[in-house]
């Protein structure tokens, strides 16, 4: 062991005997009492750094403390406000409710008003009487009769279908029919005018105006329809033909499809003709009649009653199987018309009514039925869509897509004859250009 020399100090002296013990202490454990004097530093920088964090702490804590003594005084306030605001609107919410009933009472008196003028008022429309002379009555039907007339305003002849409001709702009301639905009816028929009239191969709707309880509605005026024009050729139609007219026809149809319209009263006479020249050789074919058209709900028709001509409707019309029918009953009336056109005017069933509703009865569920076609309809495409046309259950029917996307009408067929220029000359010489007669079924059958 080294010994260890003191230095003396006159500002420092030691005592001897503690001198000695310290250098036998330093000589013997000097090791072990550095590592405590390490552990006593390191507790000395403990304990300062814990002084430190607890009054941080105590810091942090106090400002805490105040910031969330704030927020609960906010959150108080908040929801002070917010109760006061739910009141608010409960009571706003109050008065809209009573607002909303005083409004509801002054539309129902509105509503009646209205009523009551439109039945004492003349409807403000661009005709009214005076406009028209020469009136010559064509025909007259359940509800009202139809005129042809010469407009001073238009410089031209026109149709005009005139109402009884009066007996209209009378007999609705005899058939049990709601309350206000024959207005509903009335106002289908201007509705759908309206819709198709823009288009070529519908009757042109002109107008419409109101005098007291007589509804009068304008309408373009024809040259004859299609069942008189049969029977002056005195020949059935070529397929081609039908064909040429009725891709004119089936654009009518197609928007009546995508409307969920149903036409109700499809039949040769409601399809009119309009001569394009002169000589009375080219026409456009028209569709006519929509007195008891309807707008489906959906695109479906809860039953009301056997409305149109009944050689033409459908077997579930008839035989009520069902209180809710569908559009596909104006494909069975075009079935029946497409028939007749290439069979010189004859029925694919029976014409009697009471006759066809026995045969309906018998075939209705089998549906096999044999439709006979002439031998000398060559097409069978054509022969092919009228027979599916004609099916007896509504179920095995061509729907309406099938039936534009037929064969018959997408397939390029040779057409030797102009389907518009009409094969007799002499047929054309005993037309009158003033025949009335021709408009006899222009208005709706009940």
């Amino acid at each position: 062991m080294k010994s260890m020399s003191v230095k003396k100090s006159n500002s420092n002296f030691q005592d001897p005997k503690n001198l000695y013990l310290n250098n036998n202490r330093l000589g013997r454990g000097s090791e072990e009492d550095n590592l405590f004097e390490e552990i006593r530093n390191y507790n000395a920088i403990i304990n300062r750094k814990l002084n430190e964090i607890e009054i941080t702490f105590k810091e942090n804590k106090k400002k805490a403390d105040k910031n969330i003594e704030i927020f609960k005084n906010k959150i108080i306030s908040k929801e002070k406000e917010l109760q006061e605001q739910k009141i608010y609107i409960k009571k706003i919410v109050e008065e809209n409710e009573k607002l909303n009933n005083k409004i509801s009472e002054l539309n129902k008196k509105c509503k009646e008003l209205e009523d009551k003028i439109k039945s004492i008022k003349i409807n403000e429309s661009k005709y009214h009487d005076k406009d028209f002379k020469n009136l010559n009555e064509i025909y007259k039907g359940a509800y009202g009769t139809l005129y042809s007339a010469y407009s001073t305003k238009d410089k031209i002849d026109l149709c005009l279908k005139k109402i009884d409001i009066n007996n209209m709702e009378n007999q609705y009301k005899s058939f049990g029919y709601p309350e206000n639905n024959y207005l509903k009816d009335l106002n289908n028929e201007i509705e759908i005018l309206k819709l198709l009239s823009p288009y070529e191969n519908s009757v042109k709707y002109y107008g419409d105006y109101q005098i007291i309880k007589e509804k009068i509605i304008v309408m373009e005026k024809c040259d004859d329809n299609f069942e008189n024009y049969i029977r002056q050729r005195n020949k059935s139609l070529k397929e081609e033909e039908i064909k040429k007219i009725f891709l004119d026809l089936n654009k009518i149809f197609k928007i009546m499809k995508d409307n969920n319209i149903i036409h109700r009263d499809l039949k040769l006479t409601n399809f009119l003709i309009k001569y394009t020249n002169r000589e009375r050789t080219e026409f456009i074919v028209k569709l006519a009649d929509y007195g008891i058209g309807k707008f489906l709900n959906g695109e479906k028709y809860i039953f009301s009653g056997i409305k149109g001509t009944p050689e033409n409707l459908a077997p579930e019309i008839f035989l009520k199987k069902t209180n809710i029918y569908e559009n596909s009953v104006d494909i069975f009336s075009l079935g029946i018309i497409l028939y007749q056109l290439s069979h010189n005017l004859n029925h694919p069933y029976k014409s009697n009514m009471y006759e066809n509703i026995i045969l309906y009865n018998e075939y209705y569920d089998k549906d096999n039925y044999n439709i006979i076609i002439d031998n000398s309809i060559e097409n069978g495409d054509f022969k092919d869509l009228v027979k599916r046309m004609l099916k007896l259950n509504p179920k095995n029917r061509i729907s309406w897509d099938d039936y534009f996307n037929h064969p018959f009408f997408t397939k390029n067929y040779k057409c030797n004859n102009n389907n518009n220029k009409n094969n007799n000359k002499n047929n054309n010489k005993n037309n009158n250009n003033n025949n009335n007669d021709n408009y006899e079924d222009m208005m709706d059958v009940y």
